[in-house]
């Protein structure tokens, strides 16, 4: 029987860049984007595709220094924390905005890496959570922004003055 600790790393791969069963992984989706749509906020949404990827990031981060021991660190729910504000002007800095969403997935392995299967159990520190429940969290919050990232871009293609 294969650990919790590499299935939830091989799930986290597979929506991140491997091929889900609904579709594109979260990096295929937006290295395809087309930059002129990533800060375009349509019409009765509140937030472009570049701010989604940043907020995913955020996550991604806090999870590192929980899995790390940080007790101190926490992101209150919507503060510029949690939804920082980003413009992308260059393909450049939208690269750069997709290198450290795969370098924070490569430093939450390592963290993973680095625990046994009953750390997975102890308590996220500052939450009322375990570390285990934290790590499937990031997994079902790329899933769920993978989606509003797919139907913003839709939206955007379809009526570019939304």
């Amino acid at each position: 029987m294969k650990s919790r600790i590499y299935h939830l790393i091989q799930s986290l791969e597979h929506v991140m860049q491997g091929t889900p069963w609904y579709g594109d992984s979260v990096m295929e989706k937006l290295e395809q984007m087309d930059i002129r749509l990533v800060n375009e906020v349509p019409a009765g949404l509140t937030n472009s595709i570049a701010r989604l990827v940043k907020h995913m990031i955020s996550w991604r981060l806090f999870a590192i220094e929980k899995l790390n021991g940080n007790a101190a660190y926490d992101i209150r729910i919507n503060t510029h924390e949690d939804w920082p504000e980003i413009t992308i002007q260059t393909n450049e800095q939208w690269r750069h905005l997709l290198k450290e969403l795969h370098d924070t997935q490569d430093q939450l392995f390592t963290q993973l890496r680095a625990r046994n299967e009953e750390d997975l159990e102890q308590p996220c520190l500052g939450k009322s959570y375990s570390l285990g429940f934290l790590v499937e969290g990031i997994l079902q919050h790329d899933v769920y922004h993978l989606g509003q990232i797919a139907l913003i871009e839709k939206i955007l293609v379809s009526d570019p003055r939304s």
